[in-house]
C-alpha cells in the first residue's frame, strides 16, 4: 500500500532450509526449463510473475506475511503447462500423468497440515493463475463460439 511493489515478487526468493530451496529449484528446473526451451526466458519471466503476484497476495491474505518459497510459481508453471498441454494441441511443453497426479496429491496433502507449516494458499492461487493463464485462451475460444463471435 505504500508503494512498494517489489513486495509482491521478493517471497519467492526466501526459502526455509536448504531442502525447501533444493527442491524448488529443481522443479523449476523442470517445469521452468520445458518453458524456456519453447518458448524463450522472457515468456518464462513473465509466466513466473504472473503466477507469483496471484499467489502471494492470496497467501498474505490468508495467513499473514511470514512466507517464502517458490512453490506457488511452481504450482503456476505445473498449473500452465497442465492446461496449456490440455487444450492446445500445438503445445510443444506437456506433463506426464504421474506427475499431474503426483502435484495433485501433494498439495492435498500440504493442505492437511501433515507436512508442516506450508504456504497452501500461495501453492492454490499459483496453481490458479497457471490454470487460467494455460487454458484461458481455449476457454475464450470457446465461449465466443457459443456466443457467435
Amino acid at each position: 500500500l505504500s508503494g512498494q511493489i517489489w513486495r509482491l515478487v521478493t517471497p519467492m526468493f526466501i526459502h526455509y532450509g536448504p531442502m525447501h530451496l533444493l527442491f524448488n529449484m529443481l522443479w523449476l528446473k523442470d517445469l521452468g526449463g520445458q518453458i524456456e526451451k519453447e518458448y524463450g526466458w522472457a515468456k518464462l519471466l513473465m509466466l513466473i510473475v504472473a503466477v507469483e503476484v496471484p499467489g502471494g497476495l492470496l497467501q498474505y491474505w490468508w495467513a499473514g506475511p511470514h512466507f517464502g518459497g517458490m512453490s506457488g510459481v511452481v504450482y503456476g508453471l505445473f498449473g500452465y503447462i497442465w492446461f496449456r498441454s490440455k487444450y492446445d494441441p500445438s503445445c510443444r511443453v506437456a506433463i506426464d500423468e504421474g506427475t499431474t497426479k503426483f502435484m495433485l496429491i501433494w498439495l492435498v496433502l500440504c493442505m492437511t497440515g501433515a507436512v508442516g507449516a506450508i504456504a497452501n494458499a500461495g501453492h492454490l492461487g499459483g496453481l490458479i493463475a497457471g490454470c487460467a493463464i494455460g487454458g484461458g485462451p481455449h476457454l475464450v475460444r470457446q465461449l465466443l463460439r457459443r456466443w457467435g463471435g
